[in-house]
């Protein structure tokens, strides 16, 4: 869900790893008691989903893409993952903003996705 708060960050230059802009939809297929999936500082091990939670990310879904001018549109990259299989969010991207790249990975990021596809794209924006 990171990239769809990166999104709505304006006025940054940002990247947009494997957004998922529809959050709520997912959920709600999901409700209930979770397991996360990397450990938790408090070593709590899951979560849950509820319909109040789900209600409150469409509140943020129906408003994403407002105030997106030419300037958000120069600041924002996204990087889609080729093999994603949960999210895939390019087309959606593309409607609102001009730079979407790929990268050979999945929707969870490998070292290596990282390394050979974040970064290069960060150090390219920072010159």
């Amino acid at each position: 869900m990171g990239g769809m708060f990166a999104q709505k960050l304006r006025g940054y230059k940002k990247i947009l790893v494997n957004p998922a802009f529809h959050v709520s939809e997912f959920m709600r297929k999901n409700l209930g008691v979770q397991p996360f999936l990397n450990p938790r500082e408090n070593k709590e091990t899951e979560y849950k989903i509820t319909e109040s939670l789900c209600d409150a990310y469409l509140q943020l879904e129906e408003k994403q893409f407002e105030g997106i001018d030419h300037l958000e549109q120069e600041l924002t990259w996204a990087l889609f993952g080729e093999n994603d299989k949960l999210v895939n969010c390019k087309e959606e991207f593309c409607k609102y903003y001009n730079h979407a790249l790929t990268f050979p990975g999945e929707h969870r990021l490998t070292f290596e996705d990282i390394k050979d596809s974040v970064v290069p794209l960060g150090k390219a924006m920072l010159k």
